[in-house]
């Protein structure tokens, strides 16, 4: 019996050269890219369609999919049809892009989109099955959008992202349908503070004006966030599939070489959508001469880097998965939809270690909603004290976990493409871990022989995660509490508990998870050689329960527990 399941493996492909340094360059961004090379537009909502079309994609070596979200209306809490054909897509291996849209470009008002994109998102079946979601759909069009563009990012952007954003989820914006400079407005009008893409359609009459409206967004957005194709084909020879195969081929490498993620439109060949039947397979599953002709752009080195591109973004390449207990390697790359069988991985202690490209400078992790943020070249969400791994005690069940590399410490400067992924955690009869040598503590002077002090904790600490200094106030919390957000000094803070000096674990509980720290400072949300992963409090109230071990592993003679309440208002 295999101890993971996985599915959708890895596929790689060649990237282009106008020069040597640029072959560096892109063959760098292939490997980083972790097979995200062509992604396609599903324009097919049937359910009958799902089986064949991930066939043929697969085939294809597309890994990710957009899928059409319409809104009719954003007070309904609806599961409809378009939201199951994410969670199929999503089950059958691949990534999710879902582009979200009110149907026949109506307005809503800003409180009825951020109900339902904070439902959406807060529903575990759809968050698990939607890697990141599009907002709009070519607003510079009336049918999909009949407001202005700053209507757009302030009416409809800034809602949906910010209640996405309260879950983790990653926000991209809608693409103009050719437009360069509908991207400048939006961008002047804030829209990069709601996004973490910039979404964009390079649609043109043949193939040299799709590279040159390229050129030109990419001057615009100028590396302030990566670009993603949400949609992209070549016009004008509707009449001569022959001569549109081959500019499909010729425009692909320039396509892929400057967008993090792109969508050819699309997957179905039908004459019903306004972009004209440049599917790559017939509804009989058969496949088109552009589904030739992306395979054969997808072998092509011929291509050409333009401007400030992604290529020298950071970049996740894999996310691994250890047993905490013995920092032995459980899983190399951790994949979607894969399944960790508890009976052979020996523990339910588990840590994670994303291996990011030498650009990156911090790592922002969410597991399951709890979000922390590494700076050290570990890049491990729950950190590790001195070499040693620090992990999570995973229940059965399924889990999501969301990987974003940025350049800069702490989650600043540019970002790169995020990594979101769903597992499951198969339950099972664990044996207890055993645990980590430790020397026993020595004696205290003025002790008695034979007796020993019992392990204790005396409270909680708010500590600012950046100094890591106790917030006056806030020290040696003992009973429940509540806290005023706007009177902290920050929102990076991190919540330790305070142990005797007989303490060599604690066993911490917080938001319904379990974790064990075998090195002081006893920090709920981990610490990387000792600096604190920090925690954005948000508005709620939170337990926090401490039990307090002589040996590590939450092994030995176990001391008190200790329970406290907080209330951040």
């Amino acid at each position: 019996m295999n101890r993971i399941t996985q599915q959708n493996p890895n596929h790689s492909s060649v990237q282009s050269s106008a020069s040597i340094g640029q072959l560096e360059q892109l063959e760098q961004r292939t490997l980083m890219a972790a097979g995200y090379d062509l992604g396609v537009n599903i324009n097919n909502s049937g359910s009958g369609i799902v089986d064949e079309g991930s066939a043929v994609l697969k085939q294809l070596g597309a890994k990710t999919v957009r899928v059409w979200i319409g809104v009719t209306d954003f007070n309904s809490r609806k599961v409809n049809g378009a939201l199951r054909r994410a969670i199929e897509y999503s089950n059958a291996g691949f990534d999710v892009l879902a582009i979200v849209n009110p149907t026949g470009g109506k307005m809503h008002s800003p409180s009825a989109i951020s109900g339902w994109f904070d439902w959406a998102a807060g529903n575990s079946a759809i968050r698990s099955a939607v890697d990141r979601w599009e907002i709009g759909n070519e607003v510079d069009h009336h049918s999909y959008w009949r407001g202005s563009l700053k209507q757009y990012v302030n009416n409809f952007l800034k809602p949906a992202s910010i209640a996405l954003r309260e879950h983790g989820e990653p926000v991209v914006s809608a693409g103009p349908s050719w437009n360069p400079e509908d991207v400048r407005e939006m961008i002047d009008e804030g829209m990069l503070n709601y996004v973490d893409y910039v979404g964009y359609h390079p649609y043109a009459n043949g193939a040299s004006m799709v590279k040159q409206r390229v050129r030109e967004v990419v001057a615009i957005v100028n590396g302030r966030k990566p670009l993603v194709a949400t949609e992209w084909n070549v016009r004008g020879y509707e009449n001569d599939k022959a001569k549109w195969a081959e500019a499909v081929e010729e425009v692909f490498p320039t396509i892929r070489d400057n967008f993090e993620l792109n969508y050819y439109f699309g997957l179905v060949n039908t004459n019903k959508t306004k972009a004209g039947p440049g599917g790559i397979m017939y509804t009989n599953g058969g496949k088109t001469s552009f589904f030739h002709a992306l395979a054969a752009g997808m072998k092509s080195a011929v291509g050409a880097v333009i401007g400030n591109t992604p290529s020298a973004l950071p970049s996740i390449t894999k996310i691994s998965v250890y047993n905490a207990d013995t920092d032995q390697k459980i899983l190399d790359s951790l994949k979607k939809g894969d399944v960790i069988d508890l009976t052979e991985t020996g523990t339910r202690n588990l840590a994670f270690v994303a291996t990011a490209s030498t650009s990156t400078g911090s790592v922002k992790f969410t597991i399951n909603g709890d979000t922390t943020t590494d700076n050290s070249r570990t890049y491990a969400p729950f950190g590790d004290a001195w070499g040693n791994l620090k992990g999570e005690i995973m229940s059965a069940g399924t889990h999501s976990l969301t990987v974003t590399p940025y350049l800069k410490d702490d989650a600043n400067g540019k970002i790169g493409v995020t990594r979101k992924l769903s597992f499951t955690i198969k339950n099972g009869a664990v044996a207890s871990p055993t645990p980590r040598p430790t020397p026993a503590a020595p004696a205290k002077p003025g002790s008695k022989p034979g007796v020993v002090a019992r392990p204790s904790v005396s409270g909680v600490s708010i500590v600012d995660a950046v100094t890591g200094k106790v917030i006056p106030g806030y020290g040696n919390i003992s009973s429940n509490m509540t806290i005023n957000l706007s009177k902290l000094p920050t929102r990076k803070i991190a919540i330790i508990a305070i142990g005797n000096g007989n303490t060599r674990s604690v066993e911490l509980s917080a938001r319904g998870k379990t974790r064990v720290e075998n090195n002081a400072p006893f920090a709920f949300f981990g610490d990387v050689f000792g600096k604190l992963a920090s925690w954005k409090a948000v508005k709620g109230t939170y337990t926090f329960r401490a039990t307090a071990f002589a040996q590590l592993g939450a092994t030995g003679a176990q001391g008190n527990t200790l329970q406290v309440k907080l209330t951040f208002k």
